[in-house]
């Protein structure tokens, strides 16, 4: 999922997990959380979600990323440490 604000406003990205566990069924609990200062639309004001999709989650991505790790109840920061142990894990 992707959050859109201002770079200024101090969103607490982490705690929106449990809130969302709550109002969503769980296979619709974003896995990813990426906040970014605007989205891009086409000429008709639709999102570029696919651009979005395209860039996924690796390295090159500018924008801030989090991840919902099953059992934590928090979003974490998504750092270079991280997926280093999550690749571990596979």
């Amino acid at each position: 999922a992707c959050i859109v604000c201002d770079p200024a406003t101090n969103v607490a990205v982490e705690a929106l997990l449990e809130p969302l566990r709550k109002l969503l069924p769980s296979h619709a609990v974003p896995r990813f959380l990426r906040v970014v200062e605007k989205i891009a639309t086409t000429g008709t004001l639709k999102h570029r979600k696919l651009d979005l999709a395209r860039e996924g989650f690796g390295e090159s991505v500018a924008d801030p990323l989090w991840i919902g790790i099953p059992g934590r109840s928090h979003y974490q920061r998504l750092t270079r440490e991280l997926r280093v142990e999550l690749a571990g894990r596979t």
